[in-house]
């Protein structure tokens, strides 16, 4: 059971999993493909929140960032959401 569960890595799922931590949520983030999604695929980008000029330095500190907090990070496929009494309830393609 979590506070938030985020679907997908990318650029605004990593964020939103970096503040949720920070602001003492537990938090989990579900990605089935790479971190960063496409921007690890950027050869230049122009980031306003750091000093990273290219999209697999980019992910490589959001990596790190995620990291040094206690979101876990679930390497699966969400197959389906459905609601319960409390929240929803995930249906992960590892069962």
């Amino acid at each position: 059971m979590y506070d938030i569960a985020i679907i997908g890595a990318g650029p605004a799922g990593l964020s939103g999993a970096l503040i949720a931590d920070s602001v003492g949520m537990s938090t989990c983030l579900i990605e089935s493909g790479p971190i960063g999604g496409t921007v690890a695929k950027i050869g230049h980008v122009t980031n306003f929140l750091s000093d990273a000029t290219t999209g697999p330095e980019l992910v490589a500190r959001w990596q790190s960032a995620l990291d040094a907090t206690t979101c876990d990070l679930i390497r699966d496929h969400v197959e389906g959401l459905s609601p319960t009494e409390n929240g929803w309830r995930m249906q992960l393609r590892s069962g």
